[in-house]
């Protein structure tokens, strides 16, 4: 639902010119949202995915990886931590993971050894959580080979405390997030896997397949996936698996790639969607006390509207619609559409992916990561997808590319029209994209996105602010329990219009975002009350907010404090 009519203008221009009845020659509206391209003190390094062109001959290769967004210094800014991969052969500190501080003046710094996170694996996802309770966010990092767990030290360094927290998994991990699947008040986690690889001897012993006239790297199909892993806290710095125990142990093992905790059914338990390439979702709806239920089939989750299993590659989870259901997106392999399955209560889902105008538009590219986000300030959801083939052959096939332009829509009504070429020269590149993070680099209150790309520097995609536009951003904070308040709710009601948002970091694909929510408001000064709903049900609300402002609840606190955005 849109807020205030100042921003009706704006739409116009960023979905193709001066409206109907414009003089001629007129010229079309600012755009409502627009994004600069990199800056030269934006972090500039490739990250490393394997061997490039022709010469990728194992899957290993093609997929590429995350980021983080994280305060890892608690200074109010949020920093990044860039996964990287390997290439064969390469020697053992060939290539590192990269953590950046954000400066807090639009720059970055490089400190990765001084932060002692220094990472040489074949890295893919990562996720973000305070799992020892003690109020600085720690890192999982998803890898081919032993995962990590890195505790944040609270002085500016990290501690590897794999070994002592017992993740140290040896497969093939490609994404994770954080969430309490219990309800006891700590962190748990979930770690989604692929096949398994075998550098001595890998698939099809070393040989290609077919795909179109093309011989590319095999799988994942008919190749013996790995399960996934579900590490549950125990609430003293270690973890034990428990994904037969939870009842997740049952399904087929899958090649999982996108993950998100929601909660489907609105009964105030964490359910869990797992995105598998080339086999049908999974939904696990939690039955309580740690235990789950597969039902992505019965809830219309785990295919297509024509009962297809799709290659899902990115998920997220948001109220894209407004009408207080958490609905959900799925980015799938070219020659196929990106999924929109509302919501329609009591924990059923329809693909409305044709109603919502996104049948068509991303058939020939290839989606990873993806969020539900305000783009454009204006009050409901607009979507990115980060585009890019795996075949770097692939040039030329059936109006297919290797690089991709990066598709943002922006919603109007219920349907979303492509921007891309529209919304600044950020989002005009094209480049072999794959994970992406999203949140406000620079405390202005407008959502930035960090593009991860295969083989090439990262993008750092800057959203410009617009004047007359406002927005809030809400950062909530544990209380003296310090129990997690991951995955708390919060509503904005402005007028007759209610924004429902989840402090979600996970999804997109294989990183964490921003856990603060935003919430855009178009020309409304003030928000008329906020309430938030924390994990365990406990509710807590304010009233009579002034617009542009960051808000920090604190778990127990009546009175929030207010800073103004930059």
């Amino acid at each position: 639902m849109r807020l205030g009519a100042a921003l009706g203008s704006l739409l116009v221009g960023a979905v193709g010119g001066a409206g109907d009845g414009a003089p001629p020659g007129a010229q079309s509206a600012p755009p409502a949202v627009w994004y600069e391209a990199p800056r030269p003190d934006d972090p500039s390094f490739p990250i490393v995915n394997g061997r490039e062109g022709a010469d990728a001959q194992w899957t290993l290769e093609l997929l590429g990886s995350g980021v983080a967004m994280i305060d890892y210094d608690r200074d109010g800014d949020l920093d990044l931590y860039f996964v990287v991969g390997r290439r064969p052969g390469d020697p053992a500190d060939a290539a590192s993971d990269r953590l950046f501080r954000n400066r807090g003046d639009g720059t970055f710094e490089d400190v990765t050894e001084a932060a002692g996170v220094r990472e040489s694996a074949w890295g893919f996802g990562v996720a973000v959580g305070d799992y020892d309770q003690d109020g600085w966010d720690d890192l999982f990092v998803a890898n081919w080979g032993p995962d990590r767990m890195l505790r944040n030290r609270g002085d500016g360094t990290f501690e590897d405390v794999t070994a002592h927290a017992g993740v140290a998994d040896d497969g093939w991990s490609t994404n994770a997030a954080f969430g309490d699947v219990d309800g006891d008040g700590d962190l748990d986690l979930y770690v989604a896997r692929y096949f398994r690889h075998d550098a001595a001897r890998p698939p099809g012993d070393g040989k290609l397949c077919p795909f179109l006239d093309l011989m590319v790297p095999c799988g994942p199909q008919w190749l013996p996936a790995e399960r996934d892993l579900l590490w549950r806290n125990n609430g003293d710095g270690t973890f034990t698996e428990a994904l037969h125990e939870a009842g997740m142990g049952d399904v087929r093992p899958s090649y999982g790639l996108g993950v998100t905790f929601c909660d489907v059914d609105a009964d105030g338990r964490l359910d869990l969607l797992v995105g598998n390439d080339s086999l049908p979702n999974f939904l696990f709806r939690s039955l309580g006390g740690g235990k789950f239920e597969e039902i992505g089939a019965v809830s219309g989750l785990s295919v297509s509207i024509n009962g297809r299993e799709q290659a899902c590659m990115g998920v997220d989870v948001a109220d894209f619609d407004g009408d207080g259901r958490e609905d959900f997106v799925v980015t799938n392999f070219s020659n196929d559409y990106n999924t929109i399955y509302r919501n329609q209560g009591d924990g059923f889902f329809d693909d409305v992916t044709q109603l919502v105008g996104l049948a068509d538009v991303a058939w020939w590219t290839l989606g990873w990561a993806t969020r539900f986000f305000d783009a454009d300030c204006d009050g409901d959801l607009d979507l990115f997808v980060a585009n890019g083939h795996v075949y770097p052959t692939i040039d030329g096939r059936s109006s297919m590319t290797y690089a991709e332009l990066n598709h943002l829509y922006l919603q109007e009504r219920g349907r979303f029209t492509l921007v891309s070429m529209e919304a600044g020269p950020g989002m005009q590149r094209v480049k072999p994209s794959r994970g992406a993070a999203f949140g406000d680099l620079d405390g202005d209150g407008w959502i930035d996105v960090v593009v991860s790309e295969r083989n090439q520097p990262p993008s750092i995609l800057r959203a410009r602010p617009r004047p007359g536009v406002h927005r809030l951003m809400v950062e909530l904070e544990p209380g003296d329990d310090r129990r997690p308040v991951d995955h708390s709710l919060v509503r904005a009601r402005v007028g007759d219009a209610t924004m429902l948002r989840r402090s979600n970091r996970g999804g997109s694909y294989s990183s964490s975002n921003d856990p603060r929510l935003h919430f855009g408001l178009g020309a409304a000064v003030r928000v008329d009350e906020l309430e938030v709903t924390w994990p365990d049900g406990a509710k807590q609300s304010m009233r009579d907010l002034p617009a542009d402002r960051l808000v920090r609840i604190r778990r127990g606190q009546s009175t929030p404090r207010l800073e103004p955005l930059r």
